[in-house]
Protein backbone atom coordinates (compact mmCIF):
# COMPACT_ATOMS: atom_id res chain seq x y z
CA UNK A 1 0.00 0.00 0.00
CA UNK A 2 2.69 2.51 -0.86
CA UNK A 3 2.09 6.15 -1.71
CA UNK A 4 4.86 8.13 -3.39
CA UNK A 5 4.91 11.88 -3.88
CA UNK A 6 7.53 13.25 -6.27
CA UNK A 7 8.16 16.99 -5.97
CA UNK A 8 10.53 18.51 -8.53
CA UNK A 9 11.71 21.97 -9.51
CA UNK A 10 11.62 20.96 -13.18
CA UNK A 11 8.53 20.29 -15.25
CA UNK A 12 7.94 16.68 -16.24
CA UNK A 13 6.48 15.38 -19.46
CA UNK A 14 3.82 12.68 -19.35
CA UNK A 15 6.45 10.25 -20.64
CA UNK A 16 8.83 11.15 -17.80
CA UNK A 17 6.02 10.73 -15.27
CA UNK A 18 5.15 7.33 -16.72
CA UNK A 19 8.79 6.20 -16.59
CA UNK A 20 9.18 7.43 -13.01
CA UNK A 21 5.97 5.62 -11.97
CA UNK A 22 7.20 2.44 -13.63
CA UNK A 23 10.57 2.84 -11.90
CA UNK A 24 8.93 3.36 -8.49
CA UNK A 25 6.77 0.27 -9.07
CA UNK A 26 9.80 -1.85 -9.97
CA UNK A 27 11.80 -0.57 -6.99
CA UNK A 28 9.05 -1.28 -4.46
CA UNK A 29 8.29 -4.68 -5.98
CA UNK A 30 11.95 -5.76 -5.87
CA UNK A 31 12.92 -4.22 -2.54
CA UNK A 32 9.75 -4.44 -0.46
CA UNK A 33 7.52 -6.90 -2.37
CA UNK A 34 4.83 -4.22 -2.78
CA UNK A 35 2.62 -4.89 -5.84
CA UNK A 36 2.13 -2.21 -8.49
CA UNK A 37 -1.65 -2.71 -8.26
CA UNK A 38 -1.79 -0.77 -4.97
CA UNK A 39 0.89 1.86 -5.70
CA UNK A 40 -0.32 5.47 -5.81
CA UNK A 41 2.03 8.15 -7.20
CA UNK A 42 1.50 11.90 -7.11
CA UNK A 43 3.63 14.29 -9.16
CA UNK A 44 4.14 17.91 -8.19
CA UNK A 45 6.48 19.26 -10.82
CA UNK A 46 7.66 22.79 -11.57
CA UNK A 47 7.68 23.63 -7.86
CA UNK A 48 9.83 26.14 -6.00
CA UNK A 49 12.03 24.38 -3.45
CA UNK A 50 14.21 26.43 -1.14
CA UNK A 51 17.44 24.72 -0.11
CA UNK A 52 19.41 26.60 2.52
CA UNK A 53 17.11 29.59 1.98
CA UNK A 54 17.83 29.80 -1.75
CA UNK A 55 15.57 28.67 -4.58
CA UNK A 56 17.13 25.55 -6.07
CA UNK A 57 17.33 25.34 -9.85
CA UNK A 58 17.37 21.54 -9.78
CA UNK A 59 16.05 19.61 -6.84
CA UNK A 60 13.60 16.84 -6.03
CA UNK A 61 11.95 15.40 -2.95
CA UNK A 62 10.55 11.87 -2.99
CA UNK A 63 8.20 10.98 -0.15
CA UNK A 64 7.67 7.26 0.34
CA UNK A 65 4.78 6.27 2.59
CA UNK A 66 4.13 2.62 3.37
CA UNK A 67 1.72 0.68 5.53
CA UNK A 68 3.89 -1.19 7.98
CA UNK A 69 7.65 -0.96 8.29
CA UNK A 70 10.74 -1.18 6.13
CA UNK A 71 14.13 -2.34 7.35
CA UNK A 72 17.10 0.02 7.24
CA UNK A 73 18.53 -2.10 4.40
CA UNK A 74 15.28 -1.81 2.41
CA UNK A 75 15.28 1.96 2.90
CA UNK A 76 18.89 2.24 1.74
CA UNK A 77 18.10 0.14 -1.32
CA UNK A 78 15.11 2.36 -2.16
CA UNK A 79 17.28 5.47 -1.77
CA UNK A 80 19.98 4.03 -4.03
CA UNK A 81 17.47 2.97 -6.67
CA UNK A 82 15.64 6.33 -6.55
CA UNK A 83 18.97 8.12 -7.02
CA UNK A 84 19.71 5.93 -10.05
CA UNK A 85 16.21 6.49 -11.46
CA UNK A 86 16.39 10.29 -11.15
CA UNK A 87 19.93 10.30 -12.54
CA UNK A 88 18.90 8.24 -15.57
CA UNK A 89 15.65 10.02 -16.38
CA UNK A 90 16.31 13.60 -15.20
CA UNK A 91 20.12 13.82 -14.85
CA UNK A 92 19.81 14.61 -11.12
CA UNK A 93 22.73 13.92 -8.81
CA UNK A 94 22.44 12.41 -5.33
CA UNK A 95 22.97 15.94 -3.95
CA UNK A 96 19.79 17.10 -5.71
CA UNK A 97 17.44 14.51 -4.23
CA UNK A 98 15.89 14.04 -0.81
CA UNK A 99 14.09 10.79 -0.02
CA UNK A 100 11.78 10.82 3.00
CA UNK A 101 10.16 7.72 4.50
CA UNK A 102 6.94 7.58 6.51
CA UNK A 103 5.86 4.27 7.98
CA UNK A 104 2.17 4.18 8.84
CA UNK A 105 0.67 1.65 11.21
CA UNK A 106 -1.64 -0.64 9.25
CA UNK A 107 -4.57 0.34 11.46
CA UNK A 108 -4.13 3.92 10.17
CA UNK A 109 -4.36 3.00 6.48
CA UNK A 110 -7.53 1.96 4.66
CA UNK A 111 -8.04 0.40 1.25
CA UNK A 112 -11.22 -0.76 -0.49
CA UNK A 113 -13.38 0.42 2.38
CA UNK A 114 -11.53 -1.27 5.22
CA UNK A 115 -8.57 -0.80 7.51
CA UNK A 116 -5.48 -2.85 6.73
CA UNK A 117 -4.89 -3.77 10.34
Amino acid sequence: MPFIRSITTCSLSQDQQAKLEEGFANILQQVAEKPRSVLVVQFQDGQTLLVGGTAAERFAVVEVQVAGTLSKQQKQSIVSECNALYAELLSFTAYELYVIFTEVERENWALRGGLLG
